[in-house]
């Protein structure tokens, strides 16, 4: 099973979730000439089978825009099937996913407070943010330089990944809150930008409907 999550490209890009258009389609020429490409469904229904060549399933989860714009175009072009896992409650929203809102407070241009206070339901924690506060210019290289579980926790990314860790744990309405409490300390509005929106319930019916096409259930809040 491969497991995909957007086609996009030249975006802060923390959890490594984009693969470029260029780089998919070379992708789904390989699996085409080497492997037999079939649906997440067909692919269980088969275990333990042989064949002449190895099976495998395409997966996408979350339900970004582009898997309709960018992956689906290109998965029909080569004939290939796919399953899709759409997190429902996001469907046209006019929020982003909550980790793209981190992204757009804390791995932007610009300079952090010297500290910044979480609200996490009932409770409140006060985070001093140190090194981390400095100016960031180059924020796509800043991202791709190390994944946030192993980024130093006085760098930028290590300062995302804490704040992750404990807006995590909380649930979706108390999350949204703490995000919007973290807007005000730094300064920025956070915009559902369109490179990070999630698909609408008409461009999920056209995705559905497209041949090959699988959809699935990615919860509905997307939780962690």
């Amino acid at each position: 099973v491969l497991m995909y999550h957007r086609v996009a490209s030249d975006l802060v890009d923390p959890w490594r979730l984009c693969v470029s258009r260029t780089n998919f389609g070379a992708q789904l020429e390989v699996l085409a000439d080497r492997f037999r490409v079939v649906t997440l469904r067909e692919l269980v229904a088969a275990r333990g089978s042989t064949g002449e060549r190895p099976s495998v399933a395409i997966t996408f989860d979350d339900g970004y825009a582009d898997n309709l714009h960018a992956a689906a175009p290109l998965l029909v072009r080569h004939g290939l099937p796919a399953t899709f896992f759409l997190t429902s409650g996001t469907l046209g929203s006019e929020r982003e996913f909550w980790w793209d809102e981190l992204d757009q407070l804390l791995l932007q241009p610009g300079a952090l407070p010297a500290q910044l206070t979480l609200a996490l339901g009932d409770e409140r924690r006060t985070i001093k943010t140190g090194p981390a506060a400095a100016p960031l210019a180059d924020p796509q290289r800043t991202a791709a330089a190390c994944v946030p579980w192993e980024a130093a926790a006085d760098t930028r990314v290590g300062l995302f990944y804490t704040i992750w860790q404990a807006l995590r744990a909380l649930d979706d309405v108390a999350r949204r809150t703490a995000l919007d409490g973290l807007a005000r300390q730094v300064g920025v509005t956070a915009t559902r930008r369109d490179s990070h929106r999630t698909l609408t319930r008409v461009e999920a019916c056209e995705l559905a409907r497209l041949p090959g096409i699988e959809i699935g259930a990615h919860s509905v809040t997307h939780e962690s």
